[in-house]
């Protein structure tokens, strides 16, 4: 019975890792023609307008100089608004984190490989927090514009280590390694 269950384990195991390899490639054949901006993570940007919109949402009565404290309840429009805004900012840090995975399984020394690691945690660790916090206040039907600019803030700042590790590397010289990481991530 034991080994039934092993062999059916070993056998969902390898399904999953096939298809995560075959949607990995499919990925990587559409971003061939890409530009290398499209590649790298930017929808957190758009923050501003998000916060504008929920802003025009609220009633007169709830607007109140603790904007970011403030628990909207979301109407259907603002919610499918948040919902995006929130898969965007997951796409971003999926595309950011795997840039980051690269670098690091590039890095030329063991101390310099555990300093990025590190950065790459106390990156991701919060990110995922307050993900889950805030997918389970959207399932609620409701959000602060705080929680949703404390995860923008996350995912802006992996773009910002990506773009300075990207950066450190074409100054020396390295545009085409610079462009191989973006293309294989």
């Amino acid at each position: 019975m034991l080994s039934l269950i092993l062999a059916g384990a070993l056998l969902h195991i390898t399904f999953a890792y096939l298809k995560q390899q075959n949607a990995r490639e499919r990925r990587l054949a559409a971003q061939r023609d890409l530009p290398r901006e499209q590649l790298l993570p930017r929808h957190y940007k758009s923050f501003v307008e998000v916060e504008n919109k929920l802003w025009a949402a609220t009633v007169e009565g709830a607007r109140t100089a603790e904007w970011d404290t403030t628990q909207i309840k979301l109407r259907p429009a603002e919610l499918r608004l948040a919902r995006e805004y929130v898969q965007g900012l997951q796409k971003d840090f999926e595309v950011g984190n795997r840039i980051f995975a690269v670098v690091i399984g590039h890095s030329p020394e063991v101390k310099m490989l555990r300093q990025l690691e590190w950065q790459r945690i106390k990156i991701e660790f919060p990110y995922h927090t307050w993900r889950v916090w805030i997918c389970l206040r959207l399932w609620m039907g409701q959000v602060s514009p705080g929680e949703l600019r404390h995860l923008t803030e996350i995912v802006s700042t992996l773009a910002y280590e990506v773009r300075s590790l990207l950066n450190v590397f074409e100054r020396g010289g390295n545009v085409d390694f610079v462009e191989y990481l973006v293309r294989k991530s």
